[in-house]
């Protein structure tokens, strides 16, 4: 279905198989192909990713966050040709969502703002990405960056010297504390009489790598290998078990054993050597005529690579393939092998890493040093191995050097799209995989593939067919106006009806779409692209009804928002100590631009007092008001998330604990009217459950299990810290329930039979960066200038062109700012790149 756009007031423009080197030759594949299997995963489901560019990496309260949000097919990294619509969220440190935009994307991405408030809390927010079509996966992969915001006042000089013995003190904790070593056999198992790798990892209690040495022994107390992890606590050993023995390891400095994996008495190993441009396979066995019919499968983010039915002569134990990697794109690529009887048996990553698919970034400048307000002139030119110019779609910010250097430790483009978005987001430190190609780093990526054991999806699943035909979560085109037809004087009775819509109040006139029902009585209409919001009305005839019958009168319920039921946080919660920005001097500059902004901000005047007599108030108004008063007489005064029957869709005849689905983190066990409620991450006792509330007074689970939702208007969820007012009681978190008459609120008005009209919010309108031109005379330009993000542009198109040139003028602040240009090429590389210039005001130096 292609889109309809609507122009209104702002008008919204839119304008097989790789020949592969095998040992043995050509080779033919069985009736057995999970090729097969993962081919039909693929085309009905496929990947979706989302990444976030942000202008900068921390920010002050009142700032604004500039980001470019790049949508893309998780296979190729090209532009996606399913999903149309990406949400961005920012929440709090109790993952409350504290702002959202909804963005069209019309090529590789699409580009937003988010205006932080001046009262906003200071603390670790998270910046999150995804479409609704990524909802599909077991485990989706929402791309989430930490954004640490400050409150923007003068600092003491203190507050450096503060973060710096904390973070000391968090060294000194890891340095102190006990290692947590974790063995993984490399392929999966150790089998005895078989030589194999087990993959090691050590962190401490903080989660940071160690780097420790130690011994493997048996058990009768002989050492059979030693061992050492280096950086971020990853290491490897080689040794051969023997039958009915177990092995320990021990810690240099530490007695304690640490018992390894149990050999199995028979099973495969897979060995696996990547050495770049080719990967070599040991395969063993102690299975007589183990590999007799079985079959090697390599993937590269869903797209089969290599598929093999190993043959090999009676009584043979060992099988080496030799994989050419030429032709292959970049990122972690899957090996299975499988056994005669199909089951998966050996399973490997290995990051593909070709020296031909590299690219370069290169940004210059005009000059390294430059003065106040003085105009910068730069180049951006992408070009291949050979030199060749390559085209695609970057963005582009200049800020201050501490703000960016912050994060060097989180996630660029190039590390999430090949390796952390297909990792789970588990990997600390990704970026450090991609800073350079030493020998030491591609070792150390090596070792991360062997001791990482995520999926993305479960071969059982495939093989057995159990590959969804019908998508929970559809693809977005753009923005869908539906809901469902019901009789009028029956909401639980459905009725197929005839439809028009009319949206009204565009600059064109009335936009008429005629449709119907289905026979449950839903319907849509759209895709739309639109901004801002618009009104709208639907008109309602049914059709069913017998000749010269009176026609019956019908309701229609349209649902003006989409609701997601989004998983818990996927980010890896990992310490982030490496870099302490220099808090004090930013936020004084934050401060210096708040109170120029409001002196000479552009459109703000001080008033003489006036007097409002009255104002003729929404009833959103007079929910929000009753809201607030109410919140005002609770003990908690806000929850941790709050649910209203009238805002949820599809809730007709369901039960209390079936719409605490919707909420993060509450996990509904049971069926009607035995359903229970546990809070997840909390006490576990769960044999008493939450506290529950009714208008405030503590009742048991038998009166709430049967609760309908027509008999209560909202509930609240409370957990941990928010909870606590009521004791141990609510050990298990608090769900609190409140009928009609709770919010005092009046009537609402008469719904009309057949018709109803409605309001729906578009995309999320885009500011555009405001970026001074000090070579013109101006007004404007007679203010002070302390911007700590000089320049910021999503869209930096290389198209033909052997290089991009860009400029833009420095501020009044003084110090290293960094250029940090991000993308895609057009064929899917992701690219990045820095360079820094100077301001100071000794004119000598420019």
């Amino acid at each position: 279905m292609r889109p309809v756009y609507l122009f209104f007031r702002t008008v919204h423009l839119t304008t097989g198989l790789i020949s592969l080197l095998i040992a043995n030759g050509q080779q033919k594949v069985s009736d057995f192909d999970p090729a097969v299997a993962l081919g039909r995963h693929m085309a009905n489901q496929g990947l979706e990713k989302a990444y976030v560019h942000t202008d900068k990496d921390f920010y002050a309260t009142g700032e604004t966050i500039w980001f470019k949000a790049y949508l893309v097919d998780g296979t190729t990294h090209r532009k996606s040709d399913r999903s149309r619509v990406v949400y961005i969220d920012l929440l709090n440190e109790g993952d409350s969502i504290v702002a959202r935009k909804k963005l069209y994307v019309e090529n590789l991405g699409a580009n937003g703002e988010i205006a932080l408030d001046k009262k906003l809390h200071q603390g670790t927010y998270t910046l999150r990405a995804y479409t609704h079509f990524m909802l599909n996966e077991k485990q989706p992969q929402f791309f989430e960056k930490k954004i640490p915001v400050w409150q923007q006042i003068p600092i003491p000089d203190s507050t450096e010297d503060n973060l710096a013995a904390q973070v000391s003190e968090d060294i000194a904790l890891a340095e102190n504390d006990k290692a947590n070593i974790a063995f993984f056999p490399e392929g999966g198992h150790l089998v005895a009489g078989l030589e194999g790798v087990i993959g090691i990892k050590v962190r401490d209690k903080t989660g940071q790598g160690m780097a420790v040495k130690g011994s493997i022994e048996d058990d009768e107390g002989k050492i059979v290998a030693f061992f050492e992890s280096h950086e971020f606590g990853l290491g490897a050993v080689k040794f051969k078990p023997e039958n009915r023995k177990a092995y320990f390891a021990t810690i240099s400095g530490n007695d304690e054993k640490i018992p390894l994996p149990r050999p199995l008495g028979q099973g495969y190993v897979m060995r696996v050597e990547n050495k770049g441009e080719h990967i070599e396979f040991l395969l063993t066995t102690n299975i007589t005529d183990g590999f007799q019919g079985a079959y090697l499968l390599g993937h590269l983010r869903g797209k089969v690579v290599h598929k093999q039915l190993i043959e090999t002569k009676r009584n043979e134990n060992s099988y080496r393939v030799k994989f050419l990697t030429k032709g292959l794109t970049d990122g972690v690529a899957q090996f299975t092998l499988f056994a005669p009887n199909n089951e998966p048996v050996c399973e490997r990553l290995v990051f593909i890493d070709r020296d031909d698919t590299k690219t370069d970034l290169l940004i210059n400048s005009d000059s390294d040093n430059y003065g106040i307000r003085q105009r910068v002139s730069t180049t951006i030119e992408l070009v291949d191995v050979l030199g060749v110019p390559l085209e695609g779609d970057l963005s582009m910010t200049v800020a201050t050097a501490d703000n960016i250097a912050y994060a060097k430790d989180l996630d660029n483009i190039e590390s999430w799209l090949l390796l952390n978005s297909d990792m789970g987001a588990t990997v600390p430190d990704p970026a450090y995989f991609f800073e350079d190609r030493t020998f030491a780093r591609k070792y150390s990526l090596d070792l991360l593939m062997m001791t990482h054991g995520w999926r993305r999806f479960v071969w059982k699943d495939l093989l057995d067919g159990q590959v969804k035909k019908t998508l929970a979560h559809p693809p977005e085109k753009g923005i869908m106006i539906q809901g469902k037809v019901t009789e009028f004087n029956n909401r639980y009775r459905t009725s197929k009806a005839a439809l028009k819509l009319n949206i009204v109040g565009l600059s064109e006139g009335v936009y008429q779409e005629n449709g119907t029902t289905d026979l449950q009585g839903n319907f849509s209409f759209g895709p739309f692209i639109f901004e801002d919001s618009i009104n709208g009305i639907i008109n309602a005839a049914a059709l069913e009804n017998a000749k010269n019958k009176k026609p019956k009168d019908l309701a229609i319920i349209t649902d003006t928002v989409m609701r997601v039921e989004l998983p818990s946080r996927s980010f890896s919660r990992r310490a982030q100590n490496r870099a302490v920005p220099k808090v004090a001097d930013y936020l004084e500059k934050a401060e210096k631009r708040r109170v120029v902004d409001f002196e000479y901000g552009e459109g703000i005047t001080q008033l003489e007092e006036v007097t409002v007599t009255k104002k003729r108030k929404t009833r959103q108004t007079i929910i929000d008001e009753a809201i607030e008063d109410f919140d005002k007489t609770t003990l908690y005064r806000h929850p941790d998330a709050r649910l209203f029957v009238d805002s949820l869709s599809g809730t007709q005849g369901t039960s209390l604990f079936d719409i605490l689905r919707r909420v993060p983190g509450v996990i509904i066990e049971g069926l009607y009217p035995n359903q229970s409620a546990v809070i997840r991450g909390l006490a576990s006792f769960r044999s008493n459950g939450p506290l529950y509330l009714l208008d405030g007074v503590p009742v048991d689970w038998e009166f709430v299990r049967f609760l309908r939702v027509n008999e209560f208007v909202f509930v609240d969820v409370l957990k941990g810290a928010t909870g606590a007012i009521y004791g141990s009681r609510a050990a298990n978190g608090v769900i609190a329930i409140y009928t009609p008459g709770t919010l005092r609120l009046p009537p609402e008005p008469q719904a009309v039979p057949n018709v109803d009209g409605f309001t729906i919010a578009g995309f999320s309108k885009v500011r555009e960066f405001y970026s001074p031109d000090y070579g013109v005379a101006s007004d404007a330009n007679q203010k002070p200038d302390y911007r700590t993000t000089l320049y910021w542009e999503p869209f930096v198109p290389l198209e033909g062109q052997r290089s991009k040139s860009v400029s833009f003028y420095t501020g009044d602040n003084l110090g290293l700012y960094i250029i940090e240009v991000e993308g895609l090429t057009t064929d899917g590389r992701p690219v990045g790149g820095y360079h820094t210039l100077r301001v100071t005001d000794d004119a000598s130096k420019h």
